[in-house]
Parts: structure tokens; sequence; C-alpha cells
């Protein structure tokens, strides 16, 4: 055998496996999740299309096959020639319409390949194993990266690879639109909800709660109102699972109940709550400064985030009004944080040096670091924080 029928044997035993098929489709449907998985998933797209092309032509009755893929599948392709014939005739195409046009070819080409790949029971079964379990892991892992882009964001740390068009994603969200992120987390929350209601052990159960737990709070603090009423949905099911499954004895069936994961997001719903409603903006700022947190990056994120989910209820609610509830307060002179002080600063007390004996008793100063300056003007004084240029042609 020749060394190249040998690697074209042994390349079509790998892109036939159900895991090679799963795992590109996964790519394709995961990359509006994890913007980087496109670049895995073009190569591996043009390996299974080209191996299949190669296999189908020398192996498959093409007339027969295309006639029966044809009928089958006559309107979804109707739909899809028309999408093209469409973005074909588009006057001024953009790069998205080329994108969404590539798309809708390759997910043509992913139905036509399945259909002649997979003819029995068992190769459906082996698929939708492999399908669910990588759906799994690629939500178990994007919700772990949304969390760790999160933390750092709050400490002022962002990655410049997640730019998109000049904007930085939103909460945990590792894409502009927070809508489609949460959504394949979601997928994950179901098919973890289905293990731990089919789990025999404790220990597996107690894992599934944690991982359960995890993507419920990456979907709390993505800002995807979408995201947070399925949310509110699948904790809802999860907590009236035990009385819909069958059991010989009536106490068994608080097994099924997830109590560590019902404990966890409790706790994460009623802090988050105290932190944004239960406490004055003073406390926060204190909260913020303990904590060393980015105070700009954590008041945006705070305020938009109970904006996002606010407009739920009340639709004519306005981001300022909730920005200045959340973090201004009545002015006090002798208090930066009482509405004068400006900036990224740290409170200074007692005040000393040359003229410190005209300051009234109590009062507060702040020192600024070094990116900030004041001005004077009219025997008063305002301090800012530079934190970029902007270039005017």
């Amino acid at each position: 055998m020749s060394i190249s029928k040998y690697l074209n044997r042994s390349l079509t035993q790998i892109v036939s496996d159900p895991f090679f098929l799963a795992l590109t489709i996964n790519l394709f449907i995961l990359r509006i999740i994890i913007p980087f998985l496109e670049y895995l998933f073009i190569p591996m797209a043009c390996i299974l299309i080209n191996n299949s092309g190669y296999r189908y032509f020398h192996t498959i009755k093409k007339a027969e096959f295309i006639i029966k893929f044809s009928k089958t599948y006559f309107v979804f392709i109707l739909v899809c020639f028309m999408f093209i014939m469409a973005a074909i005739f588009t006057s001024n195409p953009t790069t998205l319409t080329i994108r969404e046009t590539f798309t809708v070819l390759f997910f043509i080409a992913i139905l036509y390949i399945l259909s002649y790949q997979i003819t029995t029971i068992d190769g459906f079964l082996k698929f939708q194993q492999q399908f669910f379990t990588q759906i799994l892991v690629f939500s178990i892992i994007s919700g772990v990266l949304g969390l760790i882009k999160f933390l750092f964001h709050v400490y002022g740390i962002e990655f410049s690879f997640l730019e998109q068009t000049g904007s930085y994603p939103i909460g945990t969200s590792l894409k502009l639109d927070h809508n489609f992120y949460s959504l394949g987390l979601i997928f994950g929350l179901i098919l973890l909800a289905k293990g731990h209601v089919e789990s025999k052990s404790y220990r597996k159960r107690i894992g599934y709660e944690i991982l359960m737990f995890l993507l419920s709070a990456t979907v709390f603090l993505s800002h995807s109102r979408r995201g947070f009423i399925a949310l509110m949905i699948y904790i809802i099911i999860l907590v009236f699972i035990p009385l819909f499954k069958r059991s010989s004895y009536k106490n068994r069936r608080l097994w099924y109940v997830p109590f560590v994961y019902l404990f966890l997001i409790s706790i994460l719903f009623s802090s988050s709550y105290h932190f944004l409603i239960g406490t004055d903006s003073i406390s926060r700022k204190k909260v913020v400064r303990a904590m060393s947190l980015h105070e700009g990056v954590v008041k945006s994120e705070s305020a938009s985030f109970l904006y996002d989910y606010s407009t739920l209820i009340f639709r004519n609610i306005e981001f300022k009004k909730i920005y200045s509830d959340l973090w201004h307060a009545d002015f006090n002179p002798l208090h930066p944080d009482y509405g004068w002080g400006y900036g990224k600063y740290q409170l200074s007390y007692p005040l000393t040096g040359p003229g410190s004996g005209m300051i009234p008793a109590g009062a507060l100063g702040y020192k600024l670091n070094s990116n900030s300056s004041f001005i004077e003007n009219n025997n008063s004084a305002a301090s800012f924080t530079s934190f970029g240029t902007i270039k005017v042609n």
C-alpha cells in the first residue's frame, strides 16, 4: 500500500468517526459563544468536506442519493437557495452577508455528509452521545473562561483579543452579543440537570450541582435578559422536578432536589441584592476599595447590570437614574465620597502639612494616583483622571 493511500485511509477513518463529526459541528455552533473557536472550526471543516467529498465520489451512487436527499430536505434547501441568491444579487454585500452565505453552504454540506455517513440507529446514538458530551464540555469551559474574564475586568484588566469593533464585552460574556453567549450556557445547564437526575452517586450529584452553579452564575452575570429569564425558568423546573419524579417512597423524592445548587444560587442572588439595593453608595465604595477593585469598571458594570434586568419590569427607567442612585450621595464638603471626589483616589486622614489648621475638624482628603490631575477656579477645586486620548482630524 502506498503512503498516499495509507494516509487517505487513516484520514477517512478519523473523519468518519462520530467524535470528529460531532466536534466539527459543535465548533460551528459554539463559535458564536467563544470567538476564537472559529480558528479551529475552519481547518476541521475543510478536512471534513474535502475527505467526505473524495469518499462520496468514489463509493456512493451519486444520482440516487442526491435525489433522495433533495426530496427529504426540499423545503430547507429551497430556503437556503433563496438566501444565497439574495446574497449574490445584493448590490452592496457586507462582510456579514458573505459570512452568513458561507454558513448556509456549510450547513447544507454538513447535513448532506451526516445523511450518508450515519445510516444506522447505533451510529446515530454514538454520534448523539459525542455531540451532547462535547456541548457540555464546551459550555463548562466557556462558563469558566467568562467568570475569569469578569474577575480580571473588575480589577481593571482587559484582554485586547476580546475587543470587537472597539468595544469590550460586558459582564461574563466573551462576545458583544451576550444573548448568544448565555444561550450556549443554557444548553450546558440542561445537560447537567439531566446528568444530575440520572446519577445514583452522591458525590457525582454534588459535582453536577457545583457545575450547575458555575454556569448559572455566568449566565446571571452576563447581563443577558433572555438568559436571565431562561435561568429563572430553569430553577423553577429544578425545584418542581421531584413532584413529577416517580418513586415508591415519598421521601425518596427529596433525592432529586439539588440542595447544594439552590443554596449557592440563593447566596449569589441575596449578595447581589444586598450590594446593589440593600446598601448605600458609601458602603458600596468602601467594599470596592477594601477589595482593591477598579472603581470605574465596578460602577459601570453594576449600573448596567441593574439597568438591564430592571427594564424587564420598569420599561421606562433610565440608566442615568440608576447610576446616580447607586453611586451618588448628597453633597458633604467634609467627605470626598459625598459628591466632590472624582477620579481614582484613596481617602486620606488625618490631613497634615502647611495650611492643615484651616481645614474643618473631621474633614477627609484624598490622594490621587499618578494619572490624576486637579484644577482650581474661583476658590473651588476639582480632580480628574485621564483614561485615554482621542485624535481628531
